[in-house]
Order: structure tokens, then C-alpha cells, then sequence
């Protein structure tokens, strides 16, 4: 019996029970737990101990996925914890979703029960690639941000990981122009940071006295080669270096 525990996140009840013999059988998980929907597993996640992984489907019938992730992570219950997302589509915008939502890792359904016991071995191992754990930044660092239709904005790096990073700006006046699609230049020690990503979401801030009002926007990197992943990396170590 292996201490791993695990929240499956499925509507439909007899494949969440396949999903969960699957891993009771192959790999002798018996800390598994069920939800049906994103409500009663954050409902479980406020009262549980630890969890090691969540296994979640992307299309909730209650909550946005990235919504749930997000709550999820904070509880206590769920802070570090893997997350790996199941959906029957793989078009790119789900693609986008599910790293935007944090996932470690994607599932296509259906799958066959080898592919869950290779991407539960990874989670065992612990050989595998957190791309979604952000990383703040503490110290004022100004992103310059290119946009395909042509517009371009300065805006503050809030946080970064090896999938993507937030920042915060004023609140993009594009003219028309589809911003999707950017050019994001980061200073680095060395040389800049220069990264494609694709806009996943972003959230204005709510009216105040200012006249300028701000926003957060989310990026997923796209189009990653072993260059970029590098630098990406290095980064991210001068933001975690000690503080003594």
C-alpha cells in the first residue's frame, strides 16, 4: 500500500470508480476519494488532511475549471499538491486551459489504464515537471509586452513559472486589434528573456479614484525550445536564490 493520496474530480461516478480500481489495483493506492462535481470536492478539500493529486475532469458541471484549481489550491489540504486534468477534446484552446488552470499534466479521454499508471508512476517517482509552480517576484521587474495586431504595453512581472507568468498593466486599449498572440521581452542578468505566449485571461481591477485603471493578465509560454527553457530556468534561480 502506497501513502499517495488522491482526489478524482469526475461527474460521471462508474468511470471515476473505474479510475479509482485502476489505481487501487495496479499501483495499490487505496487513499483514493471521489467528487462529482468542483463544489463537493472543494467542500472535501476543507476539511481533509494533505492531498498528493488532484485528477480532475476540465469541463465541471458546477465551476470553471480554472476557477476550481485555484480555489483548491488554498486549502491547506492542497497546497503543493499535483494536478492533472481529463478531457475528451484536444483542441488548443483546452490545451491552453488546462496549463492556464495549473495542471501538471492532461489526459485524454477516454484512456486506457496504461496511461494512467504511466502518469501516476511519474507522481510516485516524483520525476516530474511542476511547469505550473509560480514563482513571485519580489522585486520590481518591467515587462515589455508585443502583441501581433501591433499594439504594445509595459507591465509588471507579478509572478513566473516554466508555463507562463501574471502581470499587471494598464488596461489594454487595443483598437480593435485581437490580443491573443505576444512577444514577451523579460531583463535578465545576461541577455533579455524573449518568450512567445499566448493571453489566457485577464481580470481589470474594480473602478476606483484613478483616473488609470489596471489589469491582470495570465500568459502561457508557447513554442518553448531547450534555449528558451534554459533561460526561462535561470530566471526563475536568481528570483529563488537565499536570503542569507
Amino acid at each position: 500500500m502506497q501513502n499517495f493520496t488522491t482526489l478524482i474530480v469526475e461527474h460521471d461516478e462508474p468511470a471515476g470508480k473505474v479510475v479509482a480500481s485502476t489505481l487501487i489495483d495496479e499501483l495499490n493506492l487505496t487513499a483514493i476519494h471521489q467528487s462529482v462535481s468542483g463544489n463537493s470536492a472543494l467542500e472535501f478539500l476543507a476539511h481533509s488532511g494533505p492531498i498528493d493529486c488532484i485528477l480532475s475532469e476540465i469541463d465541471l458541471p458546477d465551476i470553471q475549471c480554472f476557477d476550481f484549481v485555484n480555489k483548491a489550491k488554498e486549502f491547506e489540504s492542497a497546497k503543493g499538491c499535483s494536478v492533472v486534468l481529463m478531457s475528451s477534446r484536444t483542441d488548443r484552446e483546452t490545451i491552453i486551459t488546462a496549463a492556464a488552470a495549473g495542471a501538471d499534466d492532461f489526459l485524454v479521454k477516454p484512456f486506457s489504464a496504461g496511461a494512467l499508471v504511466v502518469k501516476f508512476k511519474k507522481l510516485l517517482a516524483g520525476d516530474y515537471h511542476r511547469a505550473s509552480e509560480r514563482i513571485p517576484v519580489l522585486d520590481a521587474c518591467q515587462v515589455h509586452l508585443q502583441f501581433v495586431c501591433g499594439a504594445e504595453y509595459d507591465a509588471n512581472l507579478l509572478d513566473i513559472s516554466k508555463g507562463g507568468c501574471m502581470v499587471e498593466s494598464t488596461a489594454f486599449d487595443h483598437g480593435g486589434g485581437v490580443l491573443e498572440q505576444a512577444t514577451l521581452v523579460i531583463p535578465a542578468q545576461n541577455e533579455p528573456l524573449i518568450v512567445k505566449a499566448e493571453l489566457v485571461r485577464s481580470e481589470r481591477s474594480a473602478p476606483s479614484n484613478k483616473k488609470v485603471r489596471t489589469m491582470k493578465s495570465a500568459f502561457q509560454f508557447v513554442e518553448m525550445n531547450d534555449k528558451t527553457l534554459v533561460q526561462i530556468e535561470k530566471f526563475i534561480e536568481t528570483l529563488n536564490k537565499p536570503l542569507f
